[in-house]
């Protein structure tokens, strides 16, 4: 009886030494790895929110990014942080592209406004719009006063701008032609979009010739002379204005106008370029996607648009030039000599992996030019020059995206030592003597 009691005692003590084994539910017992996986997963969905974050510029902290912490975490930090991983698993980075990435300005990349202009002036093989090029220099050159050099340089980016819209109406012309060729059941859309295209190269060429008309007129040549074209490519980069250099001493409500303007038709100019390129892949993208057996309507409408900004570019790169000519005046309403003319009104501030111009009468300002020392004229430290004093030419990268032009004061100033032009001005001594 005795055993038999002591050994109810000894399972009795042996249930209450192992009593605390199941104070806690197994599923708490799996919470740790289970919390340890969470915590490994939240670092690493938020990597790359915290990394676009700091590619968009980013001011946030490590710790506000969502960073691991180093430091040992208390246990009440710990229970407050247990959702954190439900609210990352709910909205993943990968669902926010944009958070991924900043914003695209027109300006950061894109398309070049002049690399496209080259292009759309270029004259195809199908071009009836006979003529000779002329430069800008050569449209002002024998101008009779300031205001004649102004209407003469206006009258040459209208031509240039009739020149490109024609040569734009043969090239949509054509490529419409190439479309319809892929389709296999055209609609009949395509029959009207085709007869208007026709009659555009019909009414752009007329009106080509007769801005050749006008400006052979201002040019004051004989009725039976050849007609002119445009040989410079329109200013299609920034223009520097310089209006408080300029009008500080005598302010222009115009003058300034024309300065706050020109800064956004360059950045419209930028943005239309972008669109331009946006829209043809757009057409690439409906030629890719189009159903074979279609009437490829989706295709045409594509055409459409990107004719309609290829067009807008065209009319906007008129008017900038245009206000540019018009702003030079205010700027300089005395008379101009033609070379220093044309060289404030295109290519003030070109780069040296941007200097393929056409042939004209104006000699290329680059990097290479010797001039003589001016020291009120020094740049401060750490700013770059506009040209290297030195008497072995430089040789700079194409690549290199430093100014090589001086700004439109100094060509307002007269200093010869400042002019952008290394050919001196014989013509006018020669006239004045």
């Amino acid at each position: 009886m005795q055993a038999l009691l002591a050994g109810i005692t000894l399972a009795l003590a042996g249930q209450l030494a192992e009593g605390t084994r199941y104070a806690e539910p197994p599923a708490a017992a799996q919470a740790a790895p289970a919390a340890a996986d969470s915590q490994l997963t939240m670092a690493a969905e938020t990597a790359a929110p915290e990394q676009a974050d700091l590619a968009a510029g980013s001011n946030h902290s490590p710790a506000a990014a969502g960073q691991p912490e180093l430091a040992a975490e208390s246990p009440e930090a710990a229970a407050s942080a247990a959702p954190a991983p439900l609210k990352l698993h709910q909205t993943p980075a990968t669902t926010k592209p944009d958070a991924a990435a900043p914003q695209r300005s027109v300006l950061a990349a894109g398309p070049k406004p002049s690399d496209l202009m080259r292009e759309l002036i270029k004259s195809p093989t199908a071009s009836q719009l006979a003529g000779v090029p002329i430069s800008l220099g050569e449209a002002v050159r024998d101008a009779r006063s300031r205001q004649d050099q102004t209407a003469r340089a206006k009258a040459y980016w209208n031509l240039s701008a009739a020149t490109a819209d024609y040569y734009l109406a043969l090239l949509e012309h054509t490529e419409l032609g190439v479309l319809r060729q892929s389709v296999t059941t055209p609609s009949k859309q395509w029959d009207v979009r085709q007869r208007e295209a026709q009659a555009r190269v019909e009414v752009t060429l007329r009106a080509a010739q007769g801005a050749q008309l006008q400006m052979h007129q201002l040019l004051g040549r004989a009725a039976t002379g050849s007609l002119p074209l445009p040989g410079d490519v329109p200013h299609c980069g920034r223009y520097n204005a310089e209006y408080d250099e300029i009008f500080g001493a005598r302010p222009d409500a115009i003058a300034k106008q024309l300065s706050e303007l020109l800064p956004l038709r360059y950045t419209d100019l930028r943005a239309q370029a972008q669109a331009i390129a946006d829209a043809a892949a757009w057409r690439e993208e409906m030629s890719r996607l189009r159903d074979p057996a279609g009437d490829g309507l989706e295709l045409l409408n594509s055409q459409d648009l990107l004719s309609l900004k290829r067009r807008a570019f065209i009319a906007t790169a008129r008017d900038y030039n245009q206000e540019i000519a018009a702003y030079t005046e205010l700027a300089a309403p005395a008379e101009v000599a033609p070379d220093r003319l044309v060289a404030m009104m295109i290519r003030t501030a070109a780069t040296t992996d941007d200097l393929s111009w056409q042939s004209s009468g104006v000699r290329q300002a680059t990097a290479e030019e010797r001039t003589a020392p001016d020291v009120a004229a020094q740049p401060p430290a750490g700013e770059a020059r506009d040209v290297e004093v030195s008497s072995v030419p430089r040789t700079i990268a194409p690549e290199s995206r430093r100014e090589v032009r001086r700004p439109l004061q100094r060509l307002l100033d007269g200093d010869r030592e400042h002019s952008i032009l290394r050919r001196p001005i014989q013509r006018l001594r020669e006239r004045l003597e």
